[in-house]
């Protein structure tokens, strides 16, 4: 039917230009303001959550722990932004390439997803699976949305490299874990189940059960089931890893605390459209079962099972770690499937299409936009992602000093946070989760700009602090000052 609507036009060619228009929506924040960038300004391209993104974009310029002065263990955690800092490029052109690349790999794997599972109606399929989305409400934005929910499409492309990077990997296996022709298939398996694990170890978990239940149900070769011992030890790893490093503690504890209470009512309100075609896919899709379909039934059930389960609180993680794009596939594979069905019902096929895709576009449409405000409104924002070339250059500066110490910003400069990336050095604040006792040292950082502090607890300060520059503002630029020895 939609290769009807296209005019006959080759369903590959629909596809990238579906996945093109997809790639851009979600940069386009990012695009816009690129655009607007002024010749005096360095733009630094956020691409969401700013103090995430810049810590990120610190691990590209360089590894370890930037945002407090604490002598601790530098951590592999961040070796997919390391490893992007090994191409010596312009770190914030880096992270936001990457994601360009990033997302079009994915749509490509889903693609490849769609045309094993709906041979005659890909396209149709990819349109599912890559566009569905949240109800819109105009007045709030988007209807049933909750945070880290992979329902609205451009959250399942996103702003985090290396969350789609987990993404490829899960999708990877289950496409390589179905083809038994598959050269040096184990090996494969093997190295991506460890990447996967060590990145997404509840995702990995789930995954390996889905396997392991295909496996006992229907293929009984249980060599299959050995990658369970790298995605394992890249499990232990990062958990190990977590539980040693003092500022990775304090991250997972922030992220613990965020408690959803989501319920499979406001869930389905978030699924959307889609959600009215569920119901006519299910029966089909079990009795068309095949080994890649088998498969994702088993781990996108598990994953909403975990979700509305105890479990979570249970291991003291947070629920959103046991949903994810990757898992959420099965939902709109279900739609399309129940799309399909109900196609000798042409007219009601046509108008549950056009509405779908009316209500699609508009709810897209306002994913970009909350997006974009934020980036054109708030002064902090803007400031950030169009610095003036003369702090930047103010900040190389110190770069360039061969005196390694902590720098101290003036609290009324908001540029603690891209001190490491321009400088290479260590800021005193920034990031408050990714810098040990945050509410101290920014109350001590108060007060010594505030000159509360007599001259013997202002030296405290900085020698406690290992402080070798210290930033403020005079006419416009910036005023730093080396701390002698």
């Amino acid at each position: 039917m939609i290769r009807k609507i296209a005019y006959n036009v080759p369903m590959p060619y629909l596809a990238t230009i579906l996945s093109i228009v997809l790639i851009a929506a979600n940069s386009w924040h990012v695009i816009t303001q690129w655009f607007i960038n002024k010749p005096h300004e360095v733009f630094t391209g956020i691409a969401h959550y700013y103090a995430d993104y810049f810590l990120y974009i610190s691990q590209i310029v360089k590894a370890g722990h930037m945002y407090t002065n604490e002598n601790i263990t530098p951590t592999w955690i961040y070796w997919f932004y390391n490893t992007l800092g090994l191409l010596r490029g312009n770190p914030f052109a880096l992270y936001n390439a990457s994601l360009v690349i990033l997302s079009g790999i994915v749509l490509l794997l889903i693609w490849k997803i769609c045309t094993k599972i709906f041979p005659k109606n890909t396209l149709m399929a990819f349109l599912f699976v890559t566009t569905a989305s949240n109800f819109p409400n105009f007045s709030s934005g988007l209807l049933g949305d909750f945070w880290f929910s992979p329902t609205p499409a451009l959250n399942r492309l996103g702003g985090v490299p290396h969350q789609i990077f987990q993404t490829i990997l899960l999708f990877s296996i289950v496409i390589i874990f179905t083809q038994r022709n598959f050269k040096f298939r184990l090996i494969f398996l093997a190295v991506l189940s460890f990447l996967s694990g060590s990145g997404s170890p509840m995702q990995m978990f789930l995954l390996f059960i889905a396997m392991a239940l295909y496996t006992i149900i229907s293929t009984k070769k249980y060599t299959d089931l050995l990658i369970a011992i790298p995605a394992l030890l890249g499990a232990l790893l990062t958990t190990h890893e977590f539980s040693t490093q003092p500022i990775l503690v304090l991250a997972k504890a922030w992220e613990d605390a965020q408690r959803l209470a989501v319920s499979p009512w406001q869930y389905s309100m978030a699924l959307g459209p889609i959600s009215v075609l569920i119901p006519f896919g299910i029966r089909s899709y079990i009795r068309s079962l095949t080994p890649l379909k088998s498969i994702i039934l088993f781990y996108g059930t598990l994953s909403l099972l975990a979700f509305f389960s105890p479990l979570p609180s249970l291991l003291h993680t947070s629920a959103t770690r046991w949903i994810s794009p990757a898992s959420f596939l099965l939902l709109p594979l279900l739609a399309a499937e129940g799309f399909q069905r109900i196609s000798k019902f042409r007219i009601l096929q046509s108008l549950l299409l056009v509405t779908y895709l009316t209500l699609t576009m508009l709810s897209i449409g306002i994913q970009v936009q909350s997006r974009s405000i934020p980036l054109a409104s708030d002064p902090m924002l803007k400031f950030l992602n169009h610095l003036p070339t003369s702090y930047v250059d103010g900040l190389r500066a110190i770069q360039n000093d061969k005196t390694n110490g902590v720098v101290l910003t003036d609290p009324s400069i908001p540029i603690d946070i891209v001190v490491p990336i321009f400088t290479g050095k260590k800021s005193f604040t920034g990031q408050s989760i990714h810098t040990l006792y945050p509410e101290i040292k920014e109350d001590l950082r108060t007060k010594f700009f505030s000159q509360k502090m007599t001259s013997d607890e202002s030296k405290k300060i900085l020698t406690d602090h290992n402080i070798k520059f210290i930033i403020t503002k005079k006419n416009g630029v910036l005023d730093i000052e080396t701390v002698a020895p």
